[in-house]
């Protein structure tokens, strides 16, 4: 070994290393290229790299490069190929050097891009450019993953999925791999790896093409400041120049092709959106909406009795996710609102908690309102109370109410002494005229019962019925008294008629005027005074008149025998005011 590499920091091997320098032909490539390739063999084996020199002396300035590969191609420097190379062999521990690329720049892989994002489902072309020295002819190129020397198309998950195709533009060569149906699983790195007809001719490209596979597209919603909302059609990798095809209820949005889509008015654009990707269309995002569906149920299920504990929970069908769940309950005037969250709960529930209760569940895009659920309360009856009416024949109807839940049955009790006896059964009883007793009800459910307060009744009139014969009674009484009145004036009327035929003729009328005579007030007849009143006086006498006797042998007289009618005086009485100056 030469004095010149001891500063080398790689370990060398302690064993015969026996160098052979094999001369390479000399090809002329279309650009006038000579390559020379060179094969080190030694007895050596182990981590090894080599060192190539021009000329047998390994000087440093004969140092031409170092290798991992056993073989290498150079540039020739001369055309008659006289030059003499060289080569040691060396073993590293760790880590090998950095510079061994001797040759390197006639073999190379580029990939174009060096990453690709892709959707589930669809089909995505993997392509690179390569070169190798001149004068090598490609036998066989593949693609390959993991580091696995194994054409893909021979891979049991690709299989019937995997298409190739080479072209070559301008000396340079091109190759592409179509990979179809993609699954999220097939997200790997890919490189390309070639075969010469050189038996040390083998080359891969080491930094590979990285494949993305996105499981979905999906849709994100933000605010904006003016109240409106933005939806952006995005992936978990960057697809590469996607056209967007937004939908609107299942219908395509007209001139929308962008990644992010402008609401003005969550009501007006109100609906279902979801994105694709064109050419892609049958590959379509996750749609986003407002809530819909949304329930109220009352937990547990079944009867709930005072004193329990309850859940109400609130659910709905939205995307994005409900932000917000509002509880409230209805109230004839106006809801109440109860409070916020999925879940609202009652502890100790009573009567005043029974009713109806709905929720509304809120995101970016909109709100919506469940039906109510009817929370029931079951509890004891309340004290009865106790109303009383007036029925026919005298008898009265008393009604046993109470409040209770589920609804009471209702048993009338007569109590006799200390001791009570179911009367009648219903919430109404009726007593006929006359009934006495103590009377009260029970009102009953399954969660329990209550008495009324005791009524007491030492008789039962009908107050209506009693005024109504009094009534008739007192009509009856007075009509018997006009009677017997009648009866009597009739009977006098009779006598009298019967006492005038035997008197005196009535007389004659007598009229008897007082004329207008100055009365004074005193017996003395002096002058009236002017304060004094001028009256005059008339009186009317009645007088019976006579009947003129008829000779009872003379009948026809007797038929005009003549009554002379009754007497009548007259007198009148004027007041003439006098006060008055004269």
């Amino acid at each position: 070994m030469n004095s010149d590499l001891k500063k080398d920091k790689y370990v060398k091997i302690a064993c015969v290393c026996v160098p052979v320098v094999q001369q390479g032909r000399v090809r002329q490539q279309v650009v006038g290229q000579k390559v020379l390739k060179l094969t080190c063999s030694s007895s050596c084996s182990g981590k090894c790299y080599y060192r190539w020199y021009r000329g047998s002396q390994q000087k440093t300035e004969n140092y031409l490069g170092c290798s991992f590969s056993t073989t290498v191609w150079i540039d020739s420097t001369s055309s008659s190929n006289k030059d003499e190379y060289s080569c040691s062999v060396h073993n590293y521990v760790n880590v090998p050097p950095s510079d061994c690329k001797l040759g390197e720049k006639q073999w190379g892989v580029t990939y174009t891009p060096d990453s690709v994002c892709a959707l589930e489902g669809s089909s995505v072309d993997l392509s690179c450019s390569y070169k190798h020295p001149g004068g090598l002819t490609v036998t066989e190129s593949f693609w390959l993953i993991n580091e696995q020397r194994v054409d893909l198309r021979e891979d049991d998950q690709y299989k019937g999925r995997v298409q190739y195709n080479q072209t070559e533009n301008q000396n340079q060569l091109y190759h592409t791999v179509r990979i179809t149906d993609l699954r999220v699983s097939d997200a790997q790195t890919y490189k390309f790896r070639f075969i010469t007809d050189d038996p040390g001719g083998k080359y891969i490209g080491s930094s590979g093409v990285s494949l993305s596979v996105t499981g979905s597209l999906k849709i994100e919603v933000s605010d904006t400041q003016g109240g409106g909302k933005l939806l952006i059609c995005s992936s978990t990798c960057t697809l590469t120049n996607p056209t967007y095809i937004w939908y609107r209820n299942e219908q395509p949005v007209s001139e929308q092709n962008g990644a992010v889509l402008y609401l003005r008015d969550r009501t007006v654009d109100a609906g279902s959106y979801s994105c694709a990707v064109k050419e892609h269309e049958e590959i379509r995002s996750a749609a986003v909406y407002s809530p819909k569906d949304t329930r109220a149920v009352v937990l547990p299920s079944g009867e709930r009795a005072e004193g329990d504990s309850v859940t109400l929970t609130c659910s709905s069908d939205a995307d994005p996710p409900v932000l917000t769940f509002n509880w409230f309950k209805q109230r004839p005037a106006a809801d109440e609102s109860l409070g916020t969250g999925q879940n609202y709960s009652i502890t100790n529930i009573s009567s005043q908690h029974s009713g109806l209760y709905y929720c509304t569940a809120l995101n970016q895009l909109g709100q919506h309102s469940s039906a109510p659920a009817r929370l029931d309360v079951f509890y004891p009856p309340r004290p009865p109370s106790l109303s009383e009416f007036n029925g026919f024949n005298g008898s009265i109807t008393l009604v046993c109410v109470s409040d209770s839940n589920p609804a009471s049955s209702y048993t009338w009790f007569r109590k006799t002494g200390s001791s009570s006896e179911p009367f009648r059964n219903g919430s109404n009883l009726t007593l006929a005229a006359g009934t006495a007793g103590v009377f009260y009800c029970l009102a009953e459910n399954r969660y329990g019962s209550s008495n009324s307060s005791e009524l007491l009744f030492t008789s039962v009139y009908n107050t209506a019925a009693i005024y109504a014969a009094s009534g008739v009674i007192i009509v009856l009484l007075l009509i018997f008294i006009a009677g017997i009145l009648w009866m009597r004036k009739r009977s006098a009327q009779s006598r009298s008629r019967s006492e005038g035929n035997t008197g005196e003729p009535l007389s004659a009328p007598v009229y008897e005027t007082v004329s207008d005579l100055a009365m004074t007030s005193g017996p003395t007849g002096a002058a009236p005074s002017d304060d004094q009143d001028e009256v005059q006086y008339s009186t009317v006498q009645f007088k019976n008149p006579r009947t003129k006797k008829v000779p009872l042998s003379s009948t026809a007289n007797q038929k005009n025998a003549v009554n002379a009618e009754e007497e009548v005086l007259y007198s009148t009485v004027v007041k003439a005011n006098t006060g008055a100056p004269r």
